[in-house]
Formats: C-alpha cells, sequence, structure tokens
C-alpha cells in the first residue's frame, strides 16, 4: 500500500509533484473515471464524457491540492465527490448556455482563470476591458511559453472548448505537470496585477 497521505501533503506543498501525483493518479483513476461514466451519459446533449476523461490526471490533482485532511474523510470519497461535482456542474453550466459567443467566450475563459464557481463580480465588470487587460499582461511575460500556454488552453481547440492538456504538454515541449503548475502559477499572478473592479 502507498503512503497515500504522504504523497498528498507533499504534493499541496509542491514537493515532488510529478513523482507523487503519478503514485495518486495511478492508484485512483478506477473511481474517477468510473463516477464520470456514471454520472454523465454516453450521448449526453449538455455533457462530453470523453472531454472529461481526457482531463483526468488535472481534476485529480485538483482534488488532491483541495483535500482537507481535517475533515476526517479519506482522499478516495473526496474524489469521488469532485468527479461527482465536476460533472453535474459541466451539465447544468451547458444546459443554461446551449449557444456561446463571441464575449461569452471571453468570460468564460476569465471565470476558469479564476477557479472559481461563482463569477458574478467578474461578469458585472467591463468584460472587455478586462479580457485587454489580461491579454496584455499574458503577451508581455517574460515566460514565452505562457501566452502559448493559455493560447492553446483557451483558444485553439474544436467547438469553442478547452484544450485538453494532453495535447497541450507537446506543443510546448513541457511535461503536462509542468505546463499545469506554469498555469496555476500565472493564475495567481493574475489574480495580483489584474483588479477586477478597477
Amino acid at each position: 500500500m502507498i503512503d497515500e497521505d504522504l504523497f498528498i501533503k507533499e504534493i499541496q506543498e509542491e514537493k515532488n509533484v510529478e513523482s507523487n501525483l503519478s503514485k495518486i493518479i495511478d492508484k485512483h483513476s478506477g473511481i474517477f473515471v468510473e463516477m464520470v461514466k456514471h454520472y454523465v451519459p454516453e450521448n449526453s446533449e449538455y455533457s462530453n464524457r470523453d472531454d472529461l476523461l481526457s482531463e483526468k490526471d488535472y481534476h485529480i490533482y485538483k482534488a488532491v491540492k483541495s483535500f482537507d485532511f481535517s475533515k476526517n474523510v479519506k482522499f478516495v470519497t473526496h474524489l469521488g465527490n469532485q468527479a461527482k461535482y465536476l460533472c453535474l456542474n459541466t451539465y447544468n453550466k451547458n444546459k443554461k448556455k446551449p449557444e456561446i459567443n463571441c464575449d461569452e467566450i471571453k468570460l468564460d475563459w476569465i471565470s476558469f482563470l479564476s477557479e472559481e464557481e461563482h463569477m458574478s463580480n467578474i461578469i458585472k465588470s467591463d468584460s472587455e476591458e478586462l479580457f485587454k487587460r489580461i491579454n496584455k499582461y499574458l503577451a508581455k511575460h517574460k515566460d514565452e511559453r505562457v501566452k502559448r500556454i493559455f493560447e492553446l488552453r483557451y483558444f485553439s481547440y474544436k467547438d469553442n472548448k478547452i484544450k485538453p492538456w494532453r495535447l497541450i504538454y507537446k506543443e510546448i515541449g513541457m511535461s503536462i505537470q509542468g505546463c499545469i503548475n506554469l498555469h496555476k502559477k500565472t493564475i495567481k499572478e493574475l489574480r495580483k496585477v489584474v483588479k477586477v473592479n478597477e
């Protein structure tokens, strides 16, 4: 049996992330796949099962980062709940917004940068101006990989969908985890320099 708690703690502390995450993924991919298949019908009108499964590693990583040891819940239970909520939230979001226009794509992109469920403060703001400020920041970023990662992730995939990490890392020349880490680091930077209500 792997020392799961140690691996999770180290990932949360940004230690040996790629190696530890690989072990967690190897052990728990089955529960994530099982939950997605249970909650997302194969030909669902509002959710794409294959898209969710293609992002499996990323969602397991997010579950690790959000896991709270103080709640005395096993990680497998937490992951199962996170997978369930992901499926239901994706369904509800797509059902409410079956058609997407350019402005909505921008709002979706900004909401993904926030990684928050409720975006009322951003939606009430000048989305066009905010979008421009974010783009300006990315364009001037000293690491050229950053702008490329965001372009590939949010603006290069079919049907206005987010491009899976498994299709991005090869074009960037980094590991999947390396791309995720750089993406996450840039989000933190953006939150500091791009103010919603300026």
